[in-house]
């Protein structure tokens, strides 16, 4: 396993900087380590966690970020690690939470950051908006087939050209069995999702190696 300081490294030079996430408790919600990991709990179950030997989470929002343009809307707040990687690239960002306390602790131990998002606490699920790209990650169920579902919905409520979400490289890999089937199954998703970008395969292959945690 290569060193914490390499996975660092790669993150800055990606342009990534950590938002402030200390240990804390602010209603239904909490942020705490516990092992090797930062977790994020609501109502003691957990939603997030970050493993703080190789941040693979905070890898997996590359995709989020190369596949982005022009005014965004994303979806769940959790450690706000899309988000402050999106501003750092200097994108116009509008992120949608249900959970007002998560939005709490983040106005509470990251106030710069919040000060250049537009924050709406609301249901995405429910939002009517427009925007250039429309990148989604606020499911709580990791049911497959709920999420594309709901996913192929949002065209109905919130106006895009571009789209990315969470977690479809998982899909990607339910649907394929080797390389070449991968890229297809990716060209069947776009076909029935609106929005989904043009991606080469090493685009592809790049964000299925770090999906996988194989930096």
């Amino acid at each position: 396993m290569k060193p914490v300081d390499y996975y660092l490294n790669k993150l800055h030079d990606y342009g990534f900087e950590f938002p402030n996430l200390p240990s804390d408790i602010i209603g239904n919600m909490e942020i705490k380590i516990v092992g090797t990991q930062k977790k994020l709990y609501v109502d003691g179950k957990q939603w997030m966690g970050l493993n703080l030997g190789d941040y693979r989470e905070i890898f997996q929002f590359l995709s989020h970020i190369e596949n982005s343009k022009g005014k965004i809307i994303t979806t769940g707040m959790g450690f706000l690690f899309r988000e402050t990687w999106l501003i750092n690239k200097g994108f116009d960002v509008t992120v949608l939470e249900l959970n007002k306390n998560i939005i709490d602790y983040h106005l509470k131990h990251n106030p710069n950051i919040c000060s250049k998002l537009k924050i709406i606490h609301c249901n995405a699920e429910e939002y009517i908006g427009d925007c250039d790209t429309l990148l989604l990650d606020h499911y709580e169920l990791e049911n497959n087939e709920y999420i594309l579902n709901s996913v192929m919905k949002f065209k109905e409520r919130i106006q895009y050209n571009n789209l990315w979400f969470w977690p479809i490289e998982r899909l990607i890999y339910s649907m394929g069995h080797n390389r070449i089937d991968k890229m297809e199954s990716y060209k069947i998703l776009k076909d029935k999702i609106q929005g989904l970008p043009e991606l080469s395969e090493s685009s592809l292959d790049l964000y299925l190696t770090i999906w996988r945690a194989e930096m």
